[in-house]
């Protein structure tokens, strides 16, 4: 049985509004999100992530027999591995006076 993982964080780059995830045992943060269009539930970077990490799992939404999401927290189960992403609510644009 495997166990991963993930917090999101919103980051500035490049001048505007992303996200990294990173890795709650490891530490390792990349960015995710990243290419368009964006699908709600499925994070390919993190699929990518576990593939060099020698895990075979797509982390994306595919029912709620075997997946759920609490608030903001994505959980993803396939067979005896879970993936659990804490999502956060997503900033749209930002506005800076001053």
């Amino acid at each position: 049985m495997s166990n991963f993982e993930f917090k999101i964080e919103e980051v500035t780059r490049d001048g505007y509004i992303a996200w990294d995830a990173v890795d709650a045992k490891a530490g390792i943060r990349f960015p995710v999100n990243a290419s368009a269009p964006y699908t709600a539930g499925t994070f390919p970077e993190i699929t990518d992530y576990l593939k060099s990490q020698g895990a075979d799992f797509v982390v994306t939404y595919l029912d709620s027999s075997r997946d759920s999401l609490t608030g903001t927290t994505w959980v993803y189960t396939r067979g005896s591995d879970k993936v659990t992403v804490h999502d956060i609510p997503r900033t749209i644009i930002k506005i800076t006076v001053g």
